[in-house]
This record gives structure tokens, sequence and C-alpha cells, in this order.
């Protein structure tokens, strides 16, 4: 509440009165003083679980993408997690050491099934160290 002159006499007066109290001119109401109030209601309206379902249903897709996306580059030989080698199913470890040949062989062969009974050059004899080196280093190259 504050003190202001009263526009007719000059007297000090509220500036909530609505006359003046000495000379009985009439005031408007002081507009400015007197707080606002403002009421907000907030919503409660809650989430319909339809809802969230769907959110839940789109994470999960997400998370299944993203698992067969990084798995889709690791050799298909059971329990083997290497990289494939390129146009390949398999890694190195795993691919024919036959050029071009993609097909699978047991870690401990150079060649697949068909190009070990079919092969007697000097290639087949190759140990099984320096076959996996060159697989390795064609792998890395491409």
């Amino acid at each position: 509440m504050a003190i202001i002159k009263c526009p007719e006499c000059q007297q000090d007066i509220s500036d909530r009165a609505l006359v003046c109290p000495h000379c009985g001119f009439p005031l408007e109401p002081n507009k400015k003083s007197e707080p606002e109030t403002i009421m907000v209601q907030k919503s409660t309206t809650p989430v319909p679980k339809k809802t969230i379902g769907i959110v839940l249903a789109v994470i999960a897709v997400i998370g299944i993408v993203i698992i067969s996306i990084s798995n889709a580059n690791r050799c298909e030989a059971n329990g083997c997690n290497n990289t494939k080698v390129p146009n390949g199913q398999y890694c190195a470890k795993h691919t024919c050491g036959k050029s071009g040949c993609y097909n699978y062989k047991s870690a401990d062969s150079f060649y697949c099934y068909t190009h070990k009974s079919s092969d007697t050059s000097s290639n087949y004899t190759q140990s099984y160290e320096s076959a996996y080196t060159v697989l390795e280093i064609s792998n890395v190259k491409g």
C-alpha cells in the first residue's frame, strides 16, 4: 500500500481509497499496485499404455537392427567371431585358400573339401601358417 496525493485537494491518501476521505473526490483504484494472480493447472492426463507399448516396440526393433548390422560382417563358422573376407561368408581362417573360392574350410586346412582332394600341386603342401598369413594380408588390403 502506497500513499498518494488526492488530485483535488492534494492531501495524502491511500492508493487503495475509492474516494478521498478529505474532500470526497472519486478516485479510480490503482490497478498497478494490485498483484495479479494467475492460476496454472497442470495436465494430469496419464500417458496411455498403448503409447508406452508402441515406444517400447520401436526401441526393441531399433536394438534388433543394430545387433544384426553388427553381426552381418562376422564369420559364419560356428563359434568364430572374426571379420568375413570380402565377398565371402567366412573369415580368412575358414575360407578356402584357392583363388576365387569362398567355400568353408576347417581351420587346420588350407583348402576346402572340394579343392583339397583335387589339387595336388605344391600350393596344397603349403603350410597352414603361411596360407593364413596370405589370406589375412589380402583381407586387410581388400
